[in-house]
């Protein structure tokens, strides 16, 4: 089945294997989500450019229009402990490392704040070093600093600026942060940088009625903030009460609280209501009651509490902490307890338009704290959601526990609301044979939709070329199948002709999952035996067992499912995680490769090996192992 020449296999079918996948399979969330969800980086990965370092935790993820995605990271098992990274076409890199030299200063970079991208790929991020914390931005390769302790602080003359939160920048460079003060009366205040001038928005000045809480910058440079008055915009200039504290929302029955506003390009606000503070949950804390949305001088209720907003269920609780909005719909997120069978939901969107009254069954559930995730379980918590002006990316971090007491797989995902197309992958088929016998690969479909499903199969070769298969007498490298609401489609290659290796995608328009089966037959067409392996998920970095011996071998099979050209670096290590060897490869566009441990490794006395592999990658790569003993195959997943 693989490049090599291992000739047929005849032993039995791993029937744990089979059982697990077929539950895989099966296993419908009872809240369907309506977008297609990939993990980015995980927690335990090999972050790039730390000589080591691992994932150990992330701060809230930044998307832009483009895809890209800018997140903050706490580190662990290298020289830094901390970073901002960023990812751009789906590879991941340091933007700055905690211990990396300042630019212009002896100092080096500290803990890593708060950091956001724009929509041309520029990053603002605030760092410290020792007790001073500054403001940076990174655009291409370089670093410059825009604030710290030492910069004059506009409307607050002798006093020094001390900790910034809630860093913001638009696509022209505006900059809108907030910042706590030193010295003086001015306790705090929102302040804006534009063509490289600084002024103060709002301050919190001791003594006086206005408390500021920090807000959202739009591409026109407005600057929406909430006080103790209300809700305040900031545009060309002026500072302009648009929502007084206590007046009445319409059609609702409440009262504006306002609190987490933000701004989209074509002025309209969201923000979270709220009823009162108390001190009930051990600090002083509010209870949220609406999401609401100021637009063209009007305020509307987009959701309350205990309304309704998807078919059959109820909102009874609402927690959330940022809702978004754009110019194609409201985003809504934080935990959401809807009234059907229990479940915690964590991101939803609606579509823009008329208020909820009029817009019930417009809510779209996008991500969901019990939600099946291919090739990592199913998530447990999910925090606060980011996403673009144009509605195309939606990044958060979830974490999944899979019955463990602590999480497994905290990490960051991206989902694509609007894009109707699933994806599954496969990253080995076989097909055809010589003498001795031939190999088949049937794809088991399953639909967890309540919709039917049409299904595209693609078939590429190791170049990343389509390659054409026979399937029920017809030769072609793409074929499409229907799969029933709720169904499942099988779809079997002829297994004639010289054997091809190659890798697999499935589209589908509807959420489905995916079996792939290896079939044998021998000379006279009679079957042998088979094995199963599920779908896998892309990952930059995972690591694999590996087992060589006299009678036992292990085989790789690793795609590319990216546009470009792919380099990756392997590490053969021992039991006790001692590096044996090391190789790197680069992969075409949409490439593949099939090899056995020792044909990756050459050059090696191996005798009985028992360790890993461990695969490190900028982009995300597909990775499917196989062990073989005698002439038993076994399919075994990759450790995310």
């Amino acid at each position: 089945m693989f490049a090599t020449n291992c000739g047929p296999f005849q032993g039995k079918f791993n029937r744990w294997l089979a059982l697990s996948s077929l539950l895989l399979i099966l296993g419908l969330c009872c809240l369907e989500v309506r977008a297609d969800t990939k993990p980015l980086v995980l927690t335990g990965q090999v972050a790039p450019g730390t000589e080591g370092a691992r994932f150990a935790s992330f701060v809230s993820p930044i998307v832009n229009t483009s895809g890209d995605v800018v997140f903050t990271a706490d580190l662990a098992g290298g020289a830094s402990s901390s970073g901002v990274f960023k990812i751009s076409n789906g590879a991941v890199a340091p933007v700055v490392l905690q211990g990396q030299l300042m630019p212009d200063s002896g100092k080096v970079f500290g803990g890593m704040g708060n950091a956001f991208i724009n929509g041309v790929g520029d990053v603002v991020f605030t760092s410290s070093s020792g007790p001073d914390e500054a403001i940076f931005i990174a655009s291409g390769e370089a670093i410059r600093k825009l604030v710290d302790d030492q910069t004059p602080v506009p409307g607050a003359p002798g006093q020094s600026f001390s900790r910034f939160s809630n860093v913001l920048l638009n696509d022209p460079g505006d900059i809108a942060f907030f910042a706590f003060l030193n010295g003086g009366p001015v306790l705090s205040g929102s302040f804006m940088i534009s063509q490289n001038v600084m002024r103060a928005v709002a301050l919190n000045i001791v003594g006086a009625s206005l408390t500021v809480e920090p807000g959202s910058l739009n591409n026109h440079g407005d600057l929406v903030f909430v006080s103790d008055q209300g809700l305040s915009l900031f545009s060309n200039g002026s500072v302009t009460t648009i929502a007084i504290a206590g007046e009445p929302i319409p059609d609702s029955g409440l009262f504006v609280h306002a609190t987490s506003p933000w701004i989209d390009d074509e002025k309209d606000i969201v923000f979270v209501n709220y009823d009162n503070y108390d001190t009930v949950c051990g600090t002083t804390c509010i209870h949220p009651n609406a999401i609401v949305r100021w637009r063209a001088g009007r305020l509307e209720m987009i959701v309350s509490r205990g309304s309704g907003i998807l078919a059959g269920t109820r909102l009874i609780a609402l927690n959330i902490c940022c809702p978004q909005v754009n110019p194609f719909g409201v985003l809504v997120s934080g935990r959401l307890k809807i009234d059907y069978k229990g479940l915690i939901a964590g991101i939803i969107g609606v579509v823009q338009g008329a208020p909820v009254g009029a817009s019930r069954g417009m809510w779209k559930l996008i991500a969901s704290e019990d939600q099946f995730i291919e090739g990592i379980g199913t998530t447990d918590s999910i925090g606060d959601a980011h996403f673009d002006q144009q509605n195309k990316f939606v990044t958060y971090v979830a974490s999944t526990r899979n019955g463990s007491p602590t999480p497994l797989y905290a990490g960051i995902y991206a989902t694509t609301p609007n894009q109707l197309t699933f994806s599954l992958f496969f990253p080995q088929m076989a097909d055809g044979g010589g003498p001795g016998g031939a190999w088949r690969t049937t794809f088991n479909l399953a639909n967890r939709s309540d919709a039917p499903s049409t299904a595209t199969i693609s078939f590429y070769d190791d170049d990343g070329a389509p390659m054409t298969l026979s399937v029920d007498g017809q030769r072609q490298s793409q074929f499409q199948v229907s799969i029933p609401r709720f169904g499942v489609a099988q779809f079997k290659t002829d297994g004639v002709g010289a054997l091809k290796t190659g890798w697999a995608t499935v589209q589908a328009d509807q959420s489905v999952a995916g079996l792939a089966v290896f079939s044998f037959f021998n000379d006279a067409g009679a079957f042998v035996d088979e094995v199963g392996a599920p779908s896998t998920t892309p990952l930059p970095s995972m690591s694999m067992f590996a087992q060589v011996g006299a009678s036992t071998s292990t085989a790789v099979a690793i795609a590319n499912p990216n546009s470009t050209s792919t380099g990756f670096r392997l590490l053969l290590t021992d039991s006790s995680y001692q590096t044996i060897a090391d190789a790197s490869f680069t992969l075409p566009a949409m490439g593949h490769l099939a090899k056995y441990v020792p044909e990756l490794f050459p050059g090696i006395a191996w005798g009985d090996f028992n360790g890993k592999i461990v695969v490190q990658s900028g982009r995300p790569l597909l990775v499917l192992t196989l062990r073989q003993r005698d002439a038993i195959f076994t399919s075994v997943p990759v450790i995310p």
